[in-house]
């Protein structure tokens, strides 16, 4: 299986209670057919991810994943281009 190219990292990170994305990642544009890969850049983290919409634009809805993991998905090539929200969540032992 051939690795997919990421069009799109994102470093997350908590700093004070609060989560912390490589520059303005919490907002992206992207199109059709382009990668996303998300992963925590200091601690290696269980975490996941949750797309707040009726119909995902991505390959998937929602996706967990643990200790150092990484969540990696494709945008539909036939997306509705839009605003798409999405929930992330954390386990770090402390907060």
């Amino acid at each position: 299986m051939q690795e997919l190219k990421v069009d799109h990292p994102i470093k997350i990170s908590i700093e004070n209670g609060k989560f912390k994305y490589t520059k303005n990642a919490e907002c992206l544009c992207v199109r059709g057919g382009q990668t996303i890969e998300w992963k925590f850049s200091r601690l290696p983290l269980p975490f996941g991810l949750i797309i707040k919409a009726p119909v995902s634009p991505l390959n998937w809805s929602c996706k967990m994943t643990g200790k150092g993991g990484v969540i990696k998905a494709t945008v539909l090539k036939n997306a509705v281009p839009g605003i798409y929200r999405y929930g992330i969540v954390a386990w770090n032992d402390k907060e």
